[in-house]
């Protein structure tokens, strides 16, 4: 009988992991995959016109900090909106922070970047 409390109290744990909102480490991931896949993307389209990948590289902007401002759920539906500064340098416009909030799911254990 004394282990129920234990189980209640980790039961509350696991579910409330399931349901938290992504910490700045995982927003930092997210955007890292779409980056990455956006770059794979880029490439390939690219190599229809006789450019390298690494040419593509070039033209790709570059994720130098994400820093997580807050994040609410949305109603109605799975994910989060979370405000973010970000940290990027892109080609033509160089190296600039900007705020603005994205919509993230999580699927699979790790969390995407809808856009």
């Amino acid at each position: 009988m004394k282990a129920i409390p234990y189980l209640a109290a980790a039961s509350v744990l696991a579910l409330s992991a399931c349901s938290a909102e992504p910490s700045e480490r995982d927003i930092r991931k997210a955007f890292d995959a779409s980056l990455k896949q956006a770059t794979q993307d880029a490439a390939e389209a690219a190599a229809g016109f006789g450019l390298s990948a690494d040419d593509m590289k070039e033209m790709m902007p570059e994720l130098h900090g994400v820093k997580k401002i807050g994040c609410r759920a949305v109603e109605g539906t799975e994910g989060y909106i979370c405000d973010v500064e970000i940290d990027m340098t892109a080609p033509m416009v160089g190296r600039q922070k900007d705020t603005g909030s994205v919509r993230l799911v999580k699927s699979s254990g790790s969390w995407r970047v809808l856009e």
